[in-house]
C-alpha cells in the first residue's frame, strides 16, 4: 500500500511540475514577444534615421533627392528588388535597410520611398508593431499603419 502512495505522490508532483512549467511559459512568452517587437521597432526607427541622413547628404552633393518620378518604390515581395532608393548605395549607405521582421517584405508592406527630386518621403509601411501617440515618425497620412521621414514638401504624400 505504501508503494502505491509513493507512486501516486510522484505522479502528482510530476503533474504539478509540468503545469508549473506550462504556466510559466504562458507568462514569459508574451513578455519575450513584446521585447522582440520593441527591438524591431527600434531597428525601424534607426533605419529611417540613417536613410534620412544619407538622403540629406545626397541632396548636399547633387542638389536633388534620388528620384523615383513620383512613383512609390519598395523591396519587391520576392526580395529581389532591394534598391528602392536609387543611387544611394554604395556612395551614401553600404546597403539599404530591410525590415527586421523576416515576414516582410510583402506586397505593399515594408520600406517604401517616393521622390520627385525636390522632395522625398520614406515609410516603414504596414510593418511597425506599435503606434505610440508621441511618435516622431508618425505618418500624418497613414497614422495607424506607417512611420515616415520626409522633406517638408512631402510630409502629406
Amino acid at each position: 500500500m505504501k508503494a502505491n502512495t509513493n507512486s501516486f505522490r510522484e505522479i502528482l508532483e510530476s503533474v504539478v511540475l509540468v503545469l508549473g512549467v506550462i504556466l510559466l511559459a504562458g507568462v514569459v512568452k508574451p513578455v519575450l514577444d513584446e521585447q522582440a517587437s520593441m527591438e524591431r521597432d527600434t531597428q525601424r526607427a534607426d533605419s529611417l534615421r540613417s536613410v534620412s541622413v544619407a538622403l540629406e547628404n545626397y541632396f548636399d552633393v547633387y542638389g536633388v533627392y534620388p528620384t523615383t518620378d513620383n512613383v512609390w518604390s519598395g523591396i519587391s515581395a520576392d526580395g529581389q528588388h532591394v534598391d528602392y532608393v536609387p543611387g544611394l548605395v554604395p556612395e551614401f549607405l553600404p546597403a539599404l535597410p530591410q525590415d527586421p521582421n523576416t515576414n516582410f517584405p510583402v506586397e505593399n508592406a515594408g520600406f517604401l520611398y517616393c521622390s520627385n527630386g525636390l522632395d522625398y518621403k520614406l515609410m516603414a509601411h504596414r510593418t511597425p508593431e506599435s503606434m505610440p501617440v508621441a511618435n516622431p515618425f508618425a505618418d500624418p497620412v497613414r497614422p495607424d499603419v506607417a512611420w515616415m521621414v520626409s522633406s517638408a514638401g512631402a510630409r502629406n504624400w
